[in-house]
């Protein structure tokens, strides 16, 4: 009201009766006696029995109990499969990250075709090129040799 520019007028101008003090008061204002025991209540002409709420557990998987806000990231699952979103793959071969071990021999392969391409282009003969390509997988004593003819 002030906000409004009106003058704020007294409270029991626009209080209920009900919040008042002295209707408090009145209300209160006998002792409350004890009842007797539930034996001596009157019966009731009511023929219901209140029973308790049935309770069924539901089928399934239980729901989560916290509700992501909006601004929290999508799920990485998408049609059942988990996304790699957020990780980095690394090389079991060399290590490194970027590639896993079988795209490194495919950017090997189209690194030795592009120098063929290349080579062909600049008129050069190019009969046989062997790759020797270690890995650094010590299980494999010779690697892999690549022959592109």
């Amino acid at each position: 009201m002030a906000v409004n520019g009106q003058p704020v007028p007294l409270p029991e101008a626009w209080v209920d009766k009900c919040y008042w003090l002295e209707t408090w008061k009145e209300v209160y204002s006998f002792k409350i006696q004890p009842c007797s025991g539930r034996a001596n209540w009157k019966k009731s002409p009511c023929l219901t029995t209140l029973t308790h709420p049935h309770y069924h557990p539901q089928v399934g998987r239980p729901k989560m109990k916290r509700v992501k806000g909006q601004l929290e990231d999508t799920p990485c699952v998408k049609d059942g499969k988990l996304s790699t979103r957020g990780r980095t793959v690394r090389c079991s071969s060399c290590g490194n990250p970027g590639h896993n071990k079988q795209s490194a021999r495919v950017k090997v392969v189209q690194q030795l075709l592009g120098l063929k391409i290349q080579a062909q282009e600049e008129g050069e003969m190019l009969k046989l090129l062997v790759v020797h390509l270690v890995l650094q997988d010590p299980a494999r004593e010779s690697g892999f040799v690549w022959m592109i003819t």
